[in-house]
C-alpha cells in the first residue's frame, strides 16, 4: 500500500509460462493483492480463467486473491471461485439476478463481497447495495481485454461513489480497473479510488514486474507529496504561520507518510532561523496531524489538521 492506495496486479496480462514466478515477483515488489479476471465469453467476448487458475496462484502466494467474475450467471459459480481460494468475489450488477444474496452469501462464507459496473451503467446501480458490499469496482475500460485506453468518465463515477460512501459512514473501498498506468493512476486516487487494478501496466515485455510496480508507487507517492505540501502551506497560512521559502522531499526510508519541509518558517511571530518540521503518520491512523517544531530557544508542538 502507497498512502493509503492498494496496488492490485492483473494477472491477465501476465506470461503464464512464468505464472508463479511473476505472481512472487509482484508480492515482492509491493503487491496487496492479485487480481484474477475470469471471463466466460458470454458476458464479454473473451474467454479467460477459471478454477484451476486461483487455485495454482493460492499455492504460490498468500496475497488477497480478488477475483472478478466477468460471466453471466455468477450466482452458479461463486462458491467454487471461493472454494478454490478466492477472498474477495466481485461480481457485475449488470450479471446478477440478486446482487445482495449473492453479496450475503459471500459474506457468510467469512469472505469480502464486491460489486462492479461496466462504463455505460450509472452509478445509481450500486447505491442501495453499497451496505452490502465491502468492494465496488468501476470499470474504466469495456471489459474483456487487457491494454485498453483508460475512459477518463470513470473518474466523475469514482467521486461520487466516495461521496455515497463517505456520507453514509462506509468503509466499502472503491477500485478502478482498466487502462491503470502510472500516468493516471495519480488521478484516481485523488478522485477516491484506493484500489488500483494494473494488468499490461506490471506485466509487460517492457521492463520488469519490479520496474513497473516501482514506476507505479512512485507516481503515488510524487503526487500525495505534492498535495501534502500544498495543503500544510495553505493551511499553515491560514492558521497565522508564514512557511517560506520551503522544499518538500519524500522520505525514502518511510516513504508512505513522511513528509519533511525545511526553510525558514514563521509562526505566530516567532522567528526559527532554519529549523525542521516533521509532518509524520500523515495517514496512518487518524486525520489529523502534528507537527513539531524543534529549537533550542523554543519547543512547541502546532497542529494543523489536514483530510489525508
Amino acid at each position: 500500500m502507497i498512502n493509503g492506495v492498494k496496488l492490485a496486479p492483473s494477472i491477465l496480462a501476465a506470461d503464464f509460462a512464468r505464472l508463479g514466478e511473476q505472481v512472487r515477483e509482484a508480492e515482492a515488489a509491493g503487491a496487496d493483492s492479485i487480481h484474477i479476471d475470469v471471463m466466460d465469453g458470454r458476458f464479454v467476448p473473451v474467454i479467460s480463467l477459471g478454477t484451476p487458475i486461483v487455485e495454482a496462484v493460492r499455492r504460490v502466494t498468500g496475497l488477497t486473491l480478488d477475483i472478478h467474475l466477468m460471466i453471466e450467471e455468477p450466482e452458479r459459480h461463486i462458491g467454487a471461485f471461493m472454494d478454490a481460494g478466492g477472498d474477495i468475489i466481485n461480481v457485475h450488477v449488470e450479471a446478477a439476478r440478486q446482487l445482495h444474496g449473492i453479496a450475503r452469501e459471500v459474506r457468510g462464507r467469512g469472505k469480502l463481497a464486491g460489486g462492479c459496473i461496466n462504463p455505460g451503467t450509472p452509478v445509481s446501480a450500486l447505491g442501495p447495495l453499497l451496505p452490502e458490499l465491502d468492494q465496488v469496482i468501476v470499470m474504466s475500460v469495456n471489459p474483456g481485454w487487457s491494454g485498453q485506453k483508460f475512459i477518463e468518465g470513470a473518474l466523475a463515477k469514482v467521486r461520487r461513489l466516495r461521496e455515497m460512501i463517505d456520507e453514509g459512514g462506509l468503509a466499502t473501498e472503491i477500485e478502478v480497473d482498466g487502462g491503470v498506468t502510472a500516468g493516471n493512476a495519480p488521478v484516481c486516487a485523488a478522485a477516491g479510488a484506493n484500489v488500483l487494478v494494473a494488468a499490461s501496466a506490471v506485466f509487460n515485455d517492457r521492463a520488469s514486474v519490479t520496474e513497473n510496480m516501482a514506476r507505479l508507487k512512485e507516481a503515488l507517492a510524487r503526487e500525495r507529496s505534492r498535495e501534502l505540501g500544498l495543503d500544510l502551506e495553505l493551511r499553515a497560512q491560514a492558521a497565522g504561520a508564514d512557511v517560506q521559502p520551503h522544499r518538500l522531499t519524500l522520505d525514502d526510508e518511510r516513504p508512505l507518510l513522511h513528509v519533511r519541509l525545511e526553510g525558514a518558517v514563521r509562526l505566530r511571530g516567532l522567528a526559527f532561523p532554519a529549523p525542521r518540521v516533521l509532518v509524520s503518520d500523515i495517514a496512518a491512523e487518524g486525520r489529523s496531524l502534528a507537527a513539531d517544531v524543534t529549537s533550542r530557544h523554543l519547543a512547541c508542538l502546532y497542529r494543523w489538521h489536514l483530510r489525508c
